[in-house]
């Protein structure tokens, strides 16, 4: 665990109950094995692009590590995936996933924020919270073509992104309208992710959930609504996909083949392309901080597209 990781564990742990919480939940081990460029660390990316101090951010830093994990939390449950509740029970976990939504105003409170600062901190946690429930609730209704699924991931995702990048911002020293622009770099970048797990998840081998999913991923979604030769087949291998091998290959074959892969490689392009020049209007005192976290999610990004033979551009990867 590294300088910021102990000093985000600290402020948790000063929030009410959470370390007395009968869970096993080990957030010191969710913070060491986290990925360096974790959604946690945006709000220090975007206060240092300020020039702000990186002591100012850690509390906001620890409230959207709070978030994230309470959002895994009834994600699993939602999605009924293996997770914490399916030792401890829906209900345990779901009141701990309260909990840590609650945790954030708390901890902004430890941050010394002027009042206009912390009031808006507390305002852009509780937006956080409402649209992702917002986006949840979208995400459990039937996807039934590209507009449904750009709705339920802008809802869904973008939210922790965009406020988690404004509120670092904002702690470094901008205005609410530079932190909203800040906001949009994590919009695009959230957006940009979820397209990357979408066509991540139907390359795998076995199948991955979110072949049970269908339509609200964007690859396979594009194989049952585009106009193709081979979408009555893919329709009818759907249903087999995660129990039958040979069905998951030659769906994936059609996914190749019918050019969904390729639409979903334009527009992670297309996504970082806006992301790069969405960087640029907001003219930051120091751009670098925001250039390596693109940067860096584009380097795992390229990883996926090197399965397709696909390279992205030079500028969008940084090597």
């Amino acid at each position: 665990m590294d300088a910021v990781a102990r000093a985000i564990d600290r402020l948790i742990a000063s929030v009410p109950h959470l370390d007395e919480w009968p869970t096993p939940i080990d957030r010191r081990e969710a913070l060491s094995t986290a990925a360096a460029y974790a959604v946690w660390r945006h709000p220090i990316a975007s206060c240092l692009a300020m020039r702000g101090e990186q002591e100012s951010a850690l509390p906001v830093s620890a409230g959207v590590f709070c978030s994230l994990v309470s959002i895994h939390l009834v994600d699993d449950i939602l999605d009924d995936d293996e997770g914490l509740h399916t030792d401890l029970g829906p209900g345990r976990v779901a009141n701990f996933a309260l909990a840590l939504q609650a945790a954030p105003s708390f901890l902004v409170g430890t941050g010394a924020f002027r009042s206009d600062l912390e009031n808006d901190l507390r305002r852009r946690f509780a937006a956080l919270a409402l649209d992702t429930a917002y986006g949840q609730a979208l995400d459990a209704e039937p996807v039934r073509d590209e507009a449904d699924y750009w709705r339920v991931v802008t809802a869904k995702t973008p939210p922790l992104f965009r406020e988690a990048l404004a509120m670092g911002a904002r702690v470094g020293g901008a205005s609410g309208e530079q932190a909203d622009a800040y906001g949009r770099v994590g919009t695009l970048l959230a957006k940009i992710i979820q397209i990357g797990d979408d066509l991540r998840d139907t390359l795998q081998r076995p199948a991955a959930p979110d072949w049970h999913q269908g339509s609200h991923n964007l690859a396979i979604l594009y194989a049952l609504v585009a106009d193709h030769p081979d979408r009555q087949r893919f329709t009818e291998l759907l249903p087999d996909v995660v129990a039958d091998p040979e069905a998951l290959r030659q769906a994936q074959a059609i996914l190749t083949r019918c050019g969904a892969a390729t639409y979903c490689i334009y527009q992670i392009v297309d996504h970082s392309q806006q992301l790069e020049q969405a960087i640029i209007e907001i003219a930051p005192p120091d751009p670098e901080p925001l250039h390596r976290l693109a940067r860096a999610h584009m380097t795992s990004l390229s990883r996926v597209l090197e399965q397709l033979g696909v390279e992205l551009p030079y500028s969008l990867h940084g090597t």
